[in-house]
């Protein structure tokens, strides 16, 4: 069995792995119109999210999303900075 790519929560320059949290999802994918791929076995739900502390507030911090389609295979996209 292969281990799963963490989420990370990143503070002061170092990351710490979220290996679980009690209720929900930090991220869902569809809220944004993303429907991520699972591409290799580290990585079965196609993303990791990378979360950080600004203003006061948990946010999002950085996310690697695979999305694979069969007709553009794979294609690098890079999102708005906010």
């Amino acid at each position: 069995m292969t281990a799963q790519i963490d989420d990370l929560f990143r503070h002061n320059g170092i990351n710490f792995s979220l290996s679980g949290i009690s209720e929900g999802k930090l991220f869902e994918p569809s809220l944004f119109g993303l429907n991520p791929k699972g591409t290799c076995s580290a990585c079965w739900r196609g993303y990791q999210a990378i979360f950080a502390v600004s203003d006061s507030r948990l946010v999002m911090d950085t996310l690697h999303v695979s999305l694979f389609t069969e007709e553009e295979g794979y294609k690098k996209q890079v999102g708005p900075p906010n």
